[in-house]
């Protein structure tokens, strides 16, 4: 079988649970290798037309049409491009969901294959390829190969089973959103409420016909920050009479890859995995691996209300004076750790204060050990 054969068989064997011993692993193994020449090519076809994130018009047509010629329940515009489609068994039991993604990355493509992208779009101001670089093309493919050969099961099927392909999982664009987020806000669930959801990656440092699971946390997240480094101009004969916003950005950028290295406990904490900047935006890849405290992996932002600083870590906030540092208002819930960090990364005491607005924020400056004063001069006076 090939790798993709597998994976796709694992899926059915998960839309499995709880089925009679009228479907079988040795039937669905079987359906699986009838299906897998259109799995093949829906795949190809896929990969040759990538679309990026809410951007995924003929995928979900593509998709949608499919689901329909199963004699599913279909809809779709969900989260501007997602589709779901319910497949109702003829015996009582659980609800299932299946979830696949449909989005591409602007990544130009430079393998020579017969079925390569040659698709562009301009991303961030630039011209540049669209490319299945992550794989959804294939997890889309197997998604519908997945409700192809349970639909001709159904009526040895026992409860119902959601299949959910979602856009935008690389990220919405900027001003948009999108996403899981998006598709539950617009009522995913109101179609059928799962009681429990199995996703999969294919990924290719594994050996063709190996699956990998693990319990808990699998797979990381990303988020963004923005950090502005503001220069001040000079002479070139007097570059101590300047800022050069180069030197500093360089400072952060290399302080950023010490965090894992020196600073945290990988145990614990969560940890950087990579950094880069594009023009004037920095990224970081960010791995949670503290239980119960996922609200520390939240971005940072600072942002400067004149005489209050906002800092924001998960749906906890707090306040602090530019000018005397004291931190202020603890108000919502969150990891308990994130007052005392955030105390100890001003160095002041707690106190009660009125509330300017809510910004977002992260403990990078504290994981840097940056001082009060230089979180004041990197946003300006």
């Amino acid at each position: 079988m090939t790798a993709i054969h597998r994976v796709a068989a694992a899926v059915l064997a998960l839309a499995a649970i709880g089925v009679r011993a009228e479907i079988t692993p040795e039937s669905l193994d079987e359906a699986a290798r009838a299906v897998e020449p259109r799995l093949i090519a829906w795949r190809r076809d896929l990969h040759q037309h990538p679309e990026l994130s809410n951007r995924e018009f003929r995928t979900a047509k593509l998709v949608a049409e499919h689901l329909r010629g199963l004699g599913l329940e279909v809809r779709e515009g969900i989260a501007h491009t997602g589709v779901a489609a319910v497949l109702r068994g003829g015996r009582p039991g659980p609800t299932i969901a299946l979830r696949a993604d449909m989005d591409a990355l602007p990544v130009t493509e430079q393998v020579d294959l017969p079925f390569k992208s040659t698709v562009t779009t301009e991303y961030g101001g630039q011209v540049t390829g669209v490319m299945h670089a992550c794989g959804h093309d294939a997890h889309t493919a197997i998604l519908m190969a997945a409700a192809e050969v349970l639909a001709a099961r159904r009526d040895e099927l026992p409860g119902a089973i959601l299949f959910v392909f979602q856009p935008a999982e690389e990220g919405a664009p900027e001003g948009e959103r999108g996403g899981a987020s998006l598709m539950l806000d617009e009522g995913l669930f109101d179609i059928a409420t799962p009681e429990a959801a199995f996703g999969l990656h294919v990924h290719s440092s594994m050996h063709a016909g190996v699956i990998g699971y693990r319990p808990g946390p699998f797979m990381a997240g990303s988020d963004f920050f923005r950090i502005v480094v503001k220069g001040k101009q000079t002479h070139g004969a007097q570059p101590w009479n300047g800022v050069d916003p180069i030197v500093v950005a360089a400072q952060i950028v290399g302080g950023l890859q010490t965090i894992v290295s020196r600073n945290l406990e990988l145990t614990e904490q969560p940890g950087i995995e990579r950094a880069f900047a594009e023009k004037d935006v920095a990224y970081l890849e960010v791995v949670p691996l503290r239980e119960g405290c996922s609200e520390l992996l939240d971005i940072v932002q600072l942002t400067d209300f004149g005489d209050w600083v906002m800092v924001k870590a998960g749906n906890m906030k707090l306040t602090f004076d530019k000018e005397s540092g004291i931190i202020v208002n603890t108000s919502g819930g969150g990891c308990p750790d994130v007052p005392h960090l955030a105390t100890e990364m001003l160095g002041k005491r707690l106190r009660d204060a009125p509330n300017p607005g809510e910004v977002g924020f992260s403990l990078c400056a504290y994981s840097l050990n940056t001082s009060r004063e230089e979180i004041i001069k990197m946003i300006g006076d």
